[in-house]
């Protein structure tokens, strides 16, 4: 029996909006299909990252990983080439948090505000 949910997409809080835009396009590479005043959104084939303007928070404010968020956005992506492309816009590895199974690496990332994401890839 199929499932009567799937999830469509994820929204993530951000401070800069447009560097953060910049960030999540070249990393995905998925078009802009709506821009707002506080948001902006992307998407590719019925998937969906909402990136939204955080209120109370200021740009370029230093904050490490934010290992305390309980919502993780993970990204498959079809090798590990995408590594480079984190890091060249600004994101960070952890390394220490690599693990394979099922095939796949699992590899969490931070973008540059601080918000942790995974990368997975096929072996």
């Amino acid at each position: 029996m199929a499932s009567p949910l799937r999830v469509r997409g994820s929204v993530i809080f951000v401070a800069d909006l447009p560097a953060m835009t910049k960030f999540y396009r070249a990393v995905t590479a998925w078009l802009i299909t709506e821009r707002g005043k506080n948001h902006i959104r992307l998407g590719m084939d019925g998937q969906e990252l909402v990136i939204h303007k955080a209120f109370g928070v200021d740009a370029g404010e230093e904050v490490g990983p934010r290992v305390e968020t309980p919502l993780k956005l993970v990204l498959l992506a079809e090798d590990a080439s995408i590594s480079e492309t984190v890091e060249a816009e600004g994101g960070q590895l952890m390394r220490k948090r690599q693990w394979s199974d099922a095939g796949f690496v699992h590899l969490d990332a931070v973008d540059p505000e601080g918000n942790i994401f995974q990368l997975v890839v096929p072996e």
